[in-house]
Order: structure tokens, then sequence, then C-alpha cells
């Protein structure tokens, strides 16, 4: 089994996809560049990075063979990546409309998660 297999099972696991073209339609990638990076055996560091942001965890966890060495870590990125998406949606916020208490207290829910977070690794 080529090194990249593994990585796209974890991937199609991870979304809940059984085969390429599944993948390749929720992650919004054409079949031809998958098949080059199997043909490669390797996916590039940067699409990498974006797949494991689209669906939730590290490019680390993604290329481990081990899950219980990354479960922690993985858990805390997902915790982060909800607090970005918390923080994310206070752009879009709409002062006008009264609802700057809600921006409050996204914001203080969001730097609460991180620094509960970050306790581990301080």
């Amino acid at each position: 089994m080529k090194n990249i297999d593994n990585l796209l099972l974890r991937i199609k696991q991870k979304i809940n996809v059984k085969n390429d073209r599944e993948m390749c339609s929720v992650l919004d990638i054409k079949y031809g560049t998958l098949d080059g990076w199997k043909n490669r055996d390797k996916i590039p560091e940067r699409r990498l990075e974006e797949i494991a942001l689209k669906i939730g965890v590290s490019a680390e966890w993604l290329m481990s063979k081990d899950d219980e060495d990354l479960m922690q870590k993985d858990e805390l990125h997902s915790e982060f990546f909800g607090i970005c998406k918390k923080i994310e949606k206070l752009i879009y916020l709409d002062e006008d409309k009264g609802l700057i208490e809600e921006k409050k207290r996204l914001v203080r829910d969001g730097l609460d998660g991180i620094l509960i977070g970050l306790k581990g690794y301080i």
C-alpha cells in the first residue's frame, strides 16, 4: 500500500465518503488532480493544509499512522477551529441591528476557549 493510500483513507473516513469521486466532490478537488497526487504518491503540503482545514483536523493528524499520539492535539485543533469559526462569525454580524452584545459574547467565549486550549502547551 502506498503512503498516499493511508492518507486518502483517513480523509474519506473523516468526511464519511466511500470513494475518490465523492471525496473530490466534497473537497472541491478535480479528479485529475487527485490522480496526479496518487501517481506521485504525495499531496503537496499547501494542499494538504487546505484539506485539513476544510475537514477540521490537523495535517499532522492526516499524515499520522498512530491515532492515539495525536488524538489530544487533534481535539485541541478541532476546538481551536470551532473558536475561529465563532470569531469569523463576528465579522459578519451587523452592528446596526443591535448585535453588539452578541459580538462581545462570542469574542469572550472565543478567547476563553483559546486560553483553555493553550493551558496544555504553556
